[in-house]
């Protein structure tokens, strides 16, 4: 693995329309975030966490996030979920999704909360992350008929080897770390640092063809983990013959790893075109990345001493799922209760959770679609692959051949050796990386608590967590391949995961980025289409009033230009020369200079709206967006000052804005100097001291964003566009001169009857004001009357003889 020393790198700052900032890789960068967990050379400890966001449009810089001590009082509150939204670390929040199509409801009064969707596969309710027996609306639910998951939007993360070029933090000059990133886009740059760029979706993956592991073909924007661990449903449960993750369930135990992968493919998930939602066990990538989750927040690989030891000690049974409901996403229950009875709290061996209840210490569960292979310490080697669903691992599972694309993680030894940090993808995975111990290394705060369990054999499944009689053999970072593949007995369990498409969250509408993170709490709208956006630029071509559009819009428009190249960009690595490539990328231009013209029209419009404020006009501001609102509010203001030039060139008083419903400005207040963030590794501090401005920086590696293209046909348009793309922004905006006769007096004095053809903007008349709607019938001067009929807003209506 390459050594990189840590070098401070000031990066250029673009400055997009409306304030829509787009990644040069896909995702609107209102919920961005990097998290970088540093570690110490070996991968055992880590030493450091630091965090950047997205906040008030601007990302800011990486910041320390350590815990104060050990324990769960000494995370920072900083790691909490918001109990407004239910949000938390990683955007991740709870949920409870439907079993089966027209799932009934819970009976408690819900009152107008309402389920999200009765789908199989679809989220119904919100839970709250205090309490997972209730929805976030603070009301209980019959916890029978959903699976209660952790959903987790798509995490990407990438590991490299640095050398600290300062002191900060608790990194020290000149010693090397191994960093792992995980971030919510596959690069970030936090503001005045290098961007960070290669990062994968390893966990949020399916690859469709058997045997591969690809990380390109499928990438999901929901990962849903069960909450607890799995139970095998019966004839008297909603569903017969399933997997599902519900609380007060004793866990399945029992079937070997095909087995529970029955169980868990016979859950019917969401469906739709597209992506499809489908359930299966949790994968090696899965298990990792609740790994990277629990390791982020605790700053510390051992839980046993951070949370707790989990269900282990002289116990002879499987925790009762759900004793952590009511402790939030991290902590001990206070007791909890096993098949035999209620289990003493003196020794230690209580339920639980970091994020998801009984990480370790129940029971060991599989990762599905993984194996040990090799019958000796130079051949042994992990194979985990990321199928959709899963696929049998007994007896049809071919060994793999050279060469072939399965994820090499790790090679073994000696049975319980250390699994050296020079193997391949050490830092990564984050591999158990510390040998066995006893029991006394686990109280220790700076043993690592990573543990590695394989042996030598043809074939071994592949478990993690330890299981309730292990002692100290258990963790979160346990992993076990110790095991025949085709091993099933009552130490062996599942955990349920499931790979969401956007279907399984069409009708999700109520949870949002926490505002203290500086994410927005706008209420989601359905994916904007091509033949939407097709359909308001339109609209706008054709109307001189500003549209009311969806409050989402440039979100929307963002988000559909980055489906669109991710459909081109697919179409282009299975054949470049097909029609569908062609296509796609046409249909990609084609948005992306449907957007640019949007806004320019609406542009255009709101500075008319805005100059008519100087004279001292209303406007109505229904129709802008939250982005627009803005704009139209800092032009006002221009506007304004603009028109005080002459005055205050003679010395009279600057002018003021005599309507009533705008408040007087006030004087800004001085702007306070920013403390200097803590940065770390290749993210190195600023300089204090002023520098000449560097010269202006290349555009990045990352493709850069298209040129504007005009539409060399307009044939190619899904509608009635214009051939020269120059008169769009001037369409609508202006009427072409025309020769207008001198209004007499008679024009002035006689009045004529109008009917309005559209909605138009308030305008002043000689004795009043007028607010003018669609169909609205009214008389006015003839001489006014004649200016709208020009331009086609109305037409005189004549009375029948």
């Amino acid at each position: 693995m390459k050594v990189l020393p840590v070098a401070a790198v000031l990066a250029a700052a673009a400055v997009l329309a409306a304030a829509v900032v787009l990644t040069a890789d896909g995702g609107s960068d209102a919920d961005g975030y990097l998290y970088a967990i540093y570690t110490d050379h070996e991968n055992l400890n880590i030493v450091d966490v630091y965090e950047s966001h997205t906040e008030g449009g601007k990302r800011t810089a990486m910041s320390q996030q350590y815990r104060s001590f050990i324990g769960p009082d000494g995370i920072s509150s900083f790691w909490g979920f918001d109990g407004e939204t239910g949000r938390g670390p990683f955007g991740a929040f709870y949920a409870a999704i439907n079993l089966v199509d027209d799932c009934p409801a819970y009976d408690a009064d819900d009152g107008a909360e309402g389920r999200m969707s009765e789908s199989a596969g679809c989220v119904a309710y919100i839970l709250d992350p205090g309490n997972l027996r209730e929805t976030l609306a603070g009301h209980e639910f019959d916890t029978t008929l959903y699976n209660v998951m952790l959903v987790v939007p798509t995490v990407y993360w990438v590991s490299e080897t640095v050398v600290a070029d300062s002191t900060v933090g608790n990194l020290v000059e000149g010693t090397e770390y191994n960093v792992l990133y995980a971030s919510s886009q596959p690069s970030y740059a936090p503001a005045g640092h290098a961007k960070v760029t290669g990062m994968v979706a390893y966990a949020h993956s399916a690859s469709t063809v058997s045997g591969v592991a690809d990380f390109e073909s499928s990438v999901y924007p929901y990962l849903g983990i069960g909450v607890y661990e799995s139970y095998a449903t019966s004839e008297a449960d909603i569903v017969s013959g399933a997997m599902v993750s519900q609380s007060g369930r004793v866990p399945a135990s029992g079937p070997n790893v095909d087995g529970f992968k029955g169980l868990a493919d016979a859950l019917i998930p969401a469906s739709g075109d597209g992506l499809e939602s489908d359930y299966q066990q949790w994968n090696f990538y899965q298990w990792t990345l609740c790994k990277i989750m629990a390791y982020t927040v605790m700053g510390t690989k051992n839980a046993q001493v951070m949370v707790g030891a989990g269900y282990t000690g002289e116990n002879d049974s499987p925790a009762v799922t759900g004793s952590t409901d009511a402790v939030g996403f991290i902590g001990n229950a206070a007791s909890t209760v096993s098949a035999s009875g209620r289990v003493s709290t003196e020794d230690g061996s209580v339920s639980s959770k970091l994020f998801i209840e009984n990480f370790w210490g129940s029971m060991n569960t599989f990762l599905g679609d993984a194996y040990v292979a090799g019958d000796s310490e130079d051949t042994m080697v992990l194979y985990a692959g990321n199928f959709l669903g899963g696929e049998p691992l007994i007896e049809s599972r071919p060994q793999p051949s050279a060469g072939q694309p399965w994820a090499d993680i790790f090679k073994g030894g000696d049975p319980h050796r250390v699994i050296a940090s020079a193997s391949t993808g050490s830092a990564t995975w984050d591999t158990p990386t510390a040998s066995n111990a006893n029991a006394a290394a686990y109280s220790d705060p700076e043993f690592p608590g990573d543990i590695v369990n394989s042996s030598d054999g043809s074939t071994n499944s592949m478990t993690s967590g330890g299981r309730w009689d292990n002692g100290s053999y258990a963790g979160v970072a346990f992993i076990c391949g110790a095991y025949p593949i085709d091993l099933a007995n009552q130490y062996r369990g599942a955990r349920l995961a499931y790979l969401m498409s956007e279907d399984a969250l069409a009708r999700y509408r109520k949870v949002i980025y926490a505002p203290e993170h500086g994410w927005s709490m706008s209420p989601v709208y359905e994916p904007m289409t091509f033949e939407e956006l097709s359909e308001l630029y339109r609209v706008e071509m054709k109307g001189g009033a500003l549209s009311k559009t969806r409050p989402d819009l440039f979100k929307a428009m963002a988000e559909l230009l980055n489906r669109l190249r991710d459909d081109y960009e697919r179409e282009l690595r299975k054949d470049p020369e097909s029609l569908m490539c062609e296509g796609a990328n046409s249909r990609r231009k084609k948005a992306d200079t449907l957007v640019k013209e949007v806004i320019s029209l609406r542009s255009m419009k709101i500075s008319k709206m805005a100059l008519r404020t100087v004279t001292g006009a209303g406007n109505a501001l229904d129709a802008l967006t939250p982005e627009e609102k803005d704009f139209y509010d800092r032009l006002s203001a221009i506007f304004a000052e603009h028109a005080a030039t002459v005055d205050a060139l003679r010395g009279r008083r600057p002018y003021t804005d005599t309507r009533l419903d705008v408040e007087p400005a006030e004087e800004p207040a001085p702007a306070a100097v920013p403390e200097e963030p803590a940065v770390v590794t290749r993210h190195a501090p600023a300089p204090e001291e002023p520098k000449p401005a560097p010269e202006p920086a290349e555009i990045p590696e990352e493709e850069p964003v298209d040129d504007f293209e005009p539409f060399d046909d307009p044939a190619d348009m899904p509608g009635d566009f214009p051939d020269d793309s120059d008169a769009v922004f001037m369409a609508g905006m202006q009427e072409a001169p025309k020769p207008v006769p001198e209004p007499t007096e008679d024009d002035m004095e006689t009045m004529v009857l109008l009917r309005v053809l559209e909605d138009l903007p308030a305008f002043v008349g000689p004795e009043r004001d007028y607010e003018l709607s669609k169909e609205d019938v009214i008389t006015m001067p003839k001489v006014m009357a004649d200016a709208l009929v020009r331009m086609e807003k109305a037409v005189i209506v004549r009375p029948a003889p």
